[in-house]
């Protein structure tokens, strides 16, 4: 999307040129591919994010322990 809004209307690139090259040269395998790596980074990143969370509530909750209660 960004390489057509790029090549058409900055580059002055025929429009029909542009999408007949690149579905000529695209190939399944890349659309999946795409994909696959946007599930497994969104994953990992959701991961590392509820981890993250989780070791800030029991620094949160040690953290009340610690000071007095007035």
């Amino acid at each position: 999307m960004g390489g057509y809004l790029v090549g058409v209307y900055k580059l002055d690139f025929n429009s029909a040129a542009y999408l007949t090259s690149t579905f000529q040269y695209l190939e399944p395998i890349d659309v999946i591919s795409g994909l696959v790596k946007t599930g497994v980074f969104g994953f990992i990143i959701s991961i590392i994010s509820a981890i993250a969370a989780i070791i800030q509530v029991k620094g949160l909750r040690e953290l009340e322990e610690l000071l007095p209660r007035q």
